[in-house]
């Protein structure tokens, strides 16, 4: 009896796992590295980089997502970077709608503080994507490493 009862819940897993594979969010921003960006100056990334964030929405109805930069912490930071010390440093839309199987630009922004401690580091923010108002969520993480130049320039 125990052993039918594992083989109906393992079957109704491998049910449920692919109905979930078929719908759900994508990003062409996986991980993004920036190297020498200046204190005190603000980064329109999508023309900066010369690729856009971009967000496409795989499920058959449109999508109400929640956008938000989010400060890395433990195990998720990447070797030699810390985290941003303040969300604020990053502009980004915080609520999109996408219809159902098309994809948008969303415009980032990161905007530095100035001062001499800012030179020669490296940061990292996640750029966090989630679903809003389903009974069940879907979200995406898409990592931003960027680096400061060494020195003032000046």
């Amino acid at each position: 009896m125990i052993k039918k009862v594992v083989l109906v819940l393992i079957a109704w897993g491998f049910f449920v796992s692919g109905v979930c594979f078929a719908a759900g969010l994508a990003s062409n921003w996986g991980e993004v590295i920036i190297d020498n960006l200046e204190p005190g100056k603000e980064y329109r990334l999508n023309s900066f980089l010369n690729t856009a964030f971009t967000i496409t929405n795989n499920f058959d109805e449109a999508v109400t997502l929640e956008i938000s930069p989010l400060i890395p912490v433990g195990k998720e930071l990447k070797p030699g970077y810390a985290p941003i010390l303040d969300v604020s440093w990053v502009g980004i839309a915080p609520e999109i709608v996408i219809p159902a199987h098309e994809q948008q630009i969303v415009p980032v922004t990161i905007i530095l503080p100035t001062g001499p401690e800012m030179y020669g580091k490296k940061f990292q923010f996640w750029i966090w994507t989630r679903t809003a108002g389903q009974a069940v969520g879907v979200g995406l993480k898409s990592r931003i490493l960027f680096s400061t130049v060494k020195r003032d320039a000046r």
